[in-house]
């Protein structure tokens, strides 16, 4: 019995424990206007020595050990009835699995149903936006609060800022350095620097950034910035620049502007922000390695889940209550019209959120852990999904079979099989 019960929290102690880097996922007049959603800033704590690392880990084992007693009056762990659906909910005082009998899915859920051991968890992160484009500034802070409400924790500061640009020039040219399109300037010359300047203040206020081992790479992030503003630029980006501090920049385009529908705005904006409260994209070690190979399941699962939780959210807000069938008909649009077969290839958060709503409908994953942000917090796209396991497979290989009728989509029967 005690050996099953310290087999489970020693597995759930490695992943919370050791789990844990630049990443990037990639007609206005009015003044620009720093919003905060948060009602107050708090300085992220100084980063600890290593006396207070070691006072960390003490108390995430005696988190850990308080739950070992706590089961010791168990008589047994029972195996998994051929009748019983393992689920947090299920794992009480009266029954319990094996640990090692759960499927991938099953250890997730039991591992993210565990309370959290970080005695020093941070206060709520800020949002500071710079709006300098025609949209409301009280619309967008109603939709990013939106947003941020549904995740079930929140640990990065975010900037961001959003500005117009004009006309796609002709022949089309990218930005240097970034896949952003050069378009006609409408910002001023004294906006921009206006822009620069509020970006600058907030960097360097910033624990992180505005450290003096971080000047190179403030003053690189800064040039990289006013390129954008002075080239037209139109950004569409999350960047992690320090582990608890995110930039989101949108460079809205005339077309978007003028013949694109608002819930298209709506649905960039969510998109980048959800990506800003994805947790691990900077995390290390076996969750790096494992996201730098081949078929790493890492591009189509973040893209994906930001794709997929943008869409839900801009139909909450304009009262669209099928929201899948407009994911479902993206992902359609992109395989017939493209030709695309490969889900991490070409428009791969289309591609991605229907894998991903396969594996919710396989009971494989659960939605809510796309929509509350915990899917992204300990790297369970690589280190609990397996992306040579026979399921991943099948979903590479049948996300595009959808039909079509009239203007309903749904998956093909044998898209579920196996």
């Amino acid at each position: 019995m005690q050996y099953a019960i310290k087999t489970f929290m020693l597995f759930a102690a490695i992943v919370i424990i050791t789990l844990g880097c630049n990443s990037e996922y990639i007609d206005s007049g009015e003044p620009i206007v720093a919003t905060e959603i948060s009602k107050e800033f708090v300085a992220p704590a100084q980063s600890p020595d290593l006396s207070d690392k070691s006072l960390e880990l003490l108390n995430k084992i005696e988190f850990l050990e308080k739950q070992l007693r706590d089961n010791q009056d168990k008589e047994s762990f029972t195996s998994v009835s051929a009748e019983a659906n393992p689920s947090p909910q299920n794992l009480n005082s009266e029954s319990a699995y094996h640990f090692d009998s759960l499927s991938q899915i099953e250890k997730a859920e039991l591992i993210q149903s565990l309370p959290d051991p970080d005695l020093n968890t941070p206060p709520s992160a800020k949002i500071t936006i710079l709006n300098y484009s025609s949209y409301s500034t009280d619309d967008i802070n109603r939709w990013v609060a939106l947003a941020e409400s549904k995740m079930s924790t929140r640990k990065s500061n975010i900037l961001a800022w959003i500005y117009p640009v004009g006309e796609l020039i002709l022949p089309e040219q990218e930005i240097r350095g970034d896949p952003f399109m050069k378009h006609s300037v409408i910002l001023t010359p004294a906006e921009i620097d206006t822009l620069m300047q509020s970006i600058e203040t907030w960097l360097k206020a910033d624990e992180c950034m505005g450290s003096r081992n971080r000047k190179d790479h403030l003053k690189e992030e800064l040039n990289r910035y006013r390129m954008w503003f002075e080239e037209g630029g139109d950004a569409s980006t999350q960047a992690t620049l320090c582990a608890e501090t995110r930039i989101v920049a949108i460079g809205v385009s005339k077309h978007m502007r003028e013949n694109e529908p608002l819930s298209n705005f709506q649905n960039l904006l969510i998109h980048e922000f959800y990506h800003s409260f994805q947790q691990d994209l900077d995390k290390e070690g076996k969750c790096r390695q494992k996201m730098e190979q081949e078929n790493s399941n890492s591009r189509w699962f973040i893209e994906g889940a930001a794709h997929f939780f943008s869409e839900k959210v801009t139909s909450e807000i304009n009262g669209n209550y099928n929201p899948l069938n407009k994911i479902l008909e993206n992902a359609w649009n992109l395989h017939k019209r493209e030709g695309e077969t490969r889900i991490d290839g070409g428009a791969l958060d289309k591609s991605g959120a229907v894998g991903l709503q396969l594996l919710i409908e396989k009971e494989l994953l659960i939605e809510n852990a796309i929509m509350d942000g915990s899917l992204f917090h300990n790297c369970a796209r690589e280190l609990i999904y397996d992306k040579d396991s026979p399921e991943l497979q099948h979903v590479r290989n049948s996300w595009y079979l959808i039909n079509k009728n009239d203007e309903q989509f749904s998956l093909m029967p044998e898209a579920y099989i196996p």
